[in-house]
């Protein structure tokens, strides 16, 4: 047998999904995402980029290391 993976974008399209299975009788094992922001990223991953954010912020203030100035970002784009 083999999976589907349906990700529905909104709860309108989740509730549809549901009761299409329903109504022809399919089993459906719902699998919730854990804390996902609309955004993409768990609560975890945009605390851990945070946290290493603010490490580099450290270490460029202690001087060991050197970040780009916002010319040199803005030129790289």
């Amino acid at each position: 047998m083999e999976t589907i993976i349906i990700q529905p974008k909104n709860e309108k399209e989740f509730a549809f999904v549901s009761e299409f299975l329903e109504r022809k009788k399919i089993k459906a094992t719902v699998k919730k995402d854990k804390a996902i922001k609309p955004g993409g990223k768990s609560k975890n991953a945009n605390f851990n980029s945070i946290e290493r954010e603010y490490k580099e912020a450290q270490l460029h203030a202690e001087g060991k290391i050197k970040l780009n100035t916002l010319k040199e970002f803005l030129d790289e784009l």
